[in-house]
């Protein structure tokens, strides 16, 4: 017999009992299904068997685990239908779009709403049925067997690189086997909710998400997100590169210092592009660049500031940190501690008279916040712009209209700034562009703020909280958008992120997260930083860069 530990009690089970027949045993009943389990900190599929002495907790929709493995079983079911409905098509995931997840297929580009309506009918007709879901563990050489049969290259690839000895394969009646990263639901019945629509090139699922449980989110454009999503498709076509084995592939072959100098000249396009913009528009004064954290905003305001001044436009730089309010009127968060987040801790009326005041001309001192004793010092510098100077502001809340509320839009550039990654694992397990960002924060932290990988893992709920509440809300009011995600920057990152990661212990309560990175990081071959030249946005992050932070 082993012992159990589940909510603080010890419960005895025979060896080889699953999760499931577990849950039988304590008649376990929630609001909510149980998606997964945590097996200690190791998320597994509810079907596992239990091995040794084990402290177990549920996953369900309510967190972000447990709303990864309901899309990621919702998908394989739309896979499987899809696959029905055209056989002679692949159904690819891309990326997140309004609260879904856009997919397409490689040939059609367009589904019809009768198409969309037939998918939908066969899905519930499949989650009705309560259909098994199958986990087996198959050999590598077996892996690259089975996908080369069924001309299945992304995964065929991938798995001939030798990542790993043995992959999870999940399979859905005979017909329909594929690989997954993560644990998937033991059967179809556990999807209720779900909805698709048509969008241009193929398709959005819509699934429950841990802040709406209970219901599908309605779905808000963002057409410019989508633009963005399109335009780094498009650089892939250009760089060969569609998913982490050709990544790799590229690597191996000693072909990736030319990936790295195309990517990074697409990067200086596109700010070249914004930066013409905006000598072309003699009424814009001030310019507002926000994004969520780790998005590479201040080496991209650096790197625009150069490029207005190679346009004959000078620049002058405000720091949103200087106009918090004293420490005693800033807003407090729910737990009680002060929010330094909430737009309300900005002096909002002094911001907007400095700026209007600089704008017309005047000469304006700008505040220096003290963050020792929480409020402005008493002189700050004085500045005055000249005829052909802009303001540049960096900070989360660009975007958001209450910031400038006095200022004319005429007179304003908005700009978002994002590591909107496509790159994917391969056709059917993409790579969350959080994850991205997650990576590259905890790098940063490390070489910058001497915070251990720990530290920034926990606080990362939080981070989101914020950008869910304070930046991706206004996102869409951008006049341009950048895309600083690089697609070989995980492998350049893996390195500095692995030793961070080793070091968090087993007992810690971000160790699965850790695991789980660890376990995605091992995907990608290694790009040594020193192809990375110091003006690259990954050097924000990795250091060495010719910018001063």
């Amino acid at each position: 017999m082993l012992n159990v530990k589940f909510k603080g009690k010890k419960i005895k089970v025979e060896k080889g009992t699953t999760v499931l027949d577990f849950l039988k045993k304590i008649k376990y009943k929630s609001k909510f299904k149980p998606l997964g389990a945590f097996f200690n900190n190791e998320l597994v599929n509810l079907a596992e068997t239990i091995k040794r002495d084990v402290e177990i907790k549920i996953a369900n929709i309510t967190s972000i685990e447990g709303m990864k493995i309901y899309s990621t079983s919702l998908s394989f079911v739309l896979f499987y239908v899809t696959k029905k409905m055209f056989p002679k098509d692949n159904l690819i995931v891309q990326h997140s779009l309004a609260g879904g997840l856009y997919l397409s297929f490689e040939r059609k580009k367009f589904v019809s709403f009768k198409n969309i309506q037939k998918i939908k009918r066969m899905m519930k007709r499949v989650i009705k049925e309560d259909r098994q879901i199958v986990k087996e563990v198959m050999g590598i050489e077996d892996g690259i067997e089975y996908f080369k049969s069924i001309k299945d290259h992304s995964k065929t690839k991938f798995l001939q690189q030798g990542i790993n000895e043995q992959i999870p394969i999940y399979s859905l009646g005979k017909n329909m086997k594929t690989y997954f990263y993560g644990p998937l639901v033991p059967s179809t019945g556990y999807l209720g909710l779900f909805n698709i629509i048509s969008y241009p090139g193929g398709l959005v699922l819509f699934f429950p998400t841990p802040s709406s449980p209970n219901k599908i989110p309605e779905f808000r454009e963002q057409k410019k997100v989508f633009s963005v999503f399109h335009e780094y498709e498009d650089w892939k076509k250009v760089l060969n590169v569609n998913d982490v084995g050709s990544l790799n592939e590229t690597i191996r072959n000693g072909q990736i210092s030319q990936i790295v100098k195309i990517s990074e000249v697409i990067h200086e396009k596109k700010i070249s592009y914004i930066a013409d913009e905006i000598k072309n528009d003699k009424n814009i004064k001030l310019i507002l660049i926000a994004g969520p954290s780790a998005s590479g905003k201040t080496t991209f305001t650096k790197r625009l500031s150069i490029h207005l001044q190679v346009n004959g436009i000078k620049t002058a730089m405000i720091s949103l940190d200087d106009y918090f309010l004293p420490r005693e009127k800033t807003p407090k968060d729910r737990d009680g501690n002060y929010d330094f987040e909430h737009i309300d801790a900005i002096d909002i009326e002094l911001f907007n008279n400095n700026l209007m005041s600089l704008i017309e001309g005047e000469e304006v001192e700008i505040p220096e916040f003290d963050f020792k004793i929480g409020r402005k010092k008493a002189h700050g510098e004085k500045l005055k712009l000249e005829n052909n100077q802009v303001i540049l502001i960096e900070g989360i809340h660009g975007l958001d209209p209450k910031l400038t509320y006095y200022i004319p839009d005429i007179l304003k550039y908005k700009i978002y700034v994002s590591a909107l990654t496509q790159l994917n694992v391969d056709s059917h397990n993409r790579i969350p562009t959080t994850d991205t960002r997650k990576i590259r924060r905890m790098v940063r932290d490390f070489h910058f703020r001497k915070y251990g990988a720990e530290d920034t893992l926990k606080r990362w709920d939080s981070i989101r909280r914020g950008e869910a509440r304070w930046i991706f809300p206004f996102q869409e009011n951008a006049d341009a958008m950048f895309n600083s995600a690089l697609i070989y920057e995980l492998a350049t990152l893996k390195d500095s992120a692995v030793m961070l990661l080793r070091e968090i212990s087993p007992d810690s309560e971000v160790y699965f997260e850790a695991r789980r990175l660890l376990n995605f990081l091992s995907y990608f071959f290694t790009l040594p930083p020193k192809e990375i030249p110091p003006t690259s946005v990954l050097r924000e992050f990795l250091g060495s860069s010719s910018f001063h932070y």
